[in-house]
């Protein structure tokens, strides 16, 4: 009997097996779900030719967001920079550079057309006000 129930425990276990998911291409919505952004998210799932003769690479570009920037002498301000990050899978992760500003983005997709990750702006400088970071900025987000 004993063998009985383990043989179909162990049966159980590959019908739950996760199922490939591929990423839907359009537009998604969602919002920031921690205290170091405010509001919505709004990114755009799509393939993308950055440079002519370039390799084109499938994945979300953050466009909307605001995240709060604070800085080593106390002071804060709002951000909002765009960032691509390519496809591997259902997971993404890409990086921003402009100037002494970086910003990063990273997550993966929960099904077809949700996903959730995090995104981060670091500013480095030799002072205090130019060495500020929002901190991880957590997001949901679905397709419209």
């Amino acid at each position: 009997m004993l063998g009985l129930l383990v043989a179909l425990g162990a049966g159980a276990g590959l019908s739950t097996a996760k199922r490939k998911i591929n990423p839907k291409a359009g537009g998604y919505i969602g919002k920031v779900t921690n205290a170091n952004g405010k509001g919505g998210v709004q990114l755009v799932v799509a393939t993308f030719v950055f440079t002519p003769g370039a390799k084109p690479r499938k994945g979300p570009q953050l466009f909307k967001w605001t995240g709060i920037l604070e800085c080593k002498d106390g002071s804060s301000r709002e951000v909002g920079p765009t960032v691509f990050a390519p496809l591997k899978g259902a997971r993404f992760s890409g990086k921003s550079k402009s100037g002494p500003q970086t910003t990063t983005l990273r997550g993966r997709f929960t099904s077809s057309t949700k996903m959730k990750g995090t995104i981060r702006v670091v500013t480095k400088g030799s002072t205090p006000p130019a060495q500020c970071d929002t901190g991880p900025v957590t997001f949901k987000a679905h397709r419209r």
